[in-house]
């Protein structure tokens, strides 16, 4: 682990996410407020079972995807510098997943709704990969992003809603915190709550 993330405080960690999507937050709100008559609004969250289901098996697949990838990959490709173990240590499961729903909702609105509509697929799926700036050194972490960002893309232009692209985020997203927090209460028989 790099050892400016090791010495990262829960509360600095926290801090940090909060800020990062109150900004995305912030620039989605701007967007709808002066281009909302240019976007196909009532669309976006149409949500039936079909699209429940699109969603739930996209998003198991690309977490498999990825796992499959860590299995055979250089172990050296896969650091993230430890960041979403701090991530995963600094919430509470409860909180984690709750806070997971709420990226997956402004991260989908703001590149597949905004942007998708407004630069293309292409970009917008190339822009929600570049913000995951601390992948760029990290080839096998990067292209997983990249095809998963092309993946979301694709699913909005499918289904028409981002019902399927946000479901697909927040299992890709919950699924990996959720075996972390079940290895690792079943490995210590505690939880690593790490520094707050």
């Amino acid at each position: 682990m790099n050892e400016t993330n090791k010495d990262l405080t829960n509360k600095e960690i926290r801090k940090s996410l909060y800020l990062s999507q109150g900004l995305l937050l912030s620039i989605s709100v701007g967007l709808i407020i002066f281009f909302g008559k240019e976007l196909p609004l009532m669309n976006w969250y149409r949500i039936d079972g079909k699209l429940c289901l699109i969603g739930i098996c996209a998003g198991i697949a690309m977490v498999w995807i990825q796992n499959f990838a860590e299995r055979w990959m250089p172990e050296n490709w896969q650091d993230d510098d430890g960041i979403n173990e701090r991530l995963f240590q600094a919430f509470r499961l409860p909180v984690l997943i709750f806070i997971m729903i709420g990226v997956a909702i402004i991260e989908e609105v703001l590149f597949r709704g905004l942007m998708q509509h407004f630069v293309g697929y292409v970009a917008a799926s190339l822009l929600f990969a570049l913000i995951h700036f601390r992948y760029v050194r990290k080839p096998l972490l990067l292209a997983t992003v990249m095809l998963f960002s092309f993946c979301l893309g694709w699913l909005y232009i499918r289904t028409g809603s981002l019902a399927a692209p946000v479901i697909a985020h927040f299992i890709i997203n919950a699924l990996p915190a959720l075996i972390y927090k079940w290895n690792g209460n079943r490995g210590n028989g505690q939880r690593n709550p790490g520094r707050d």
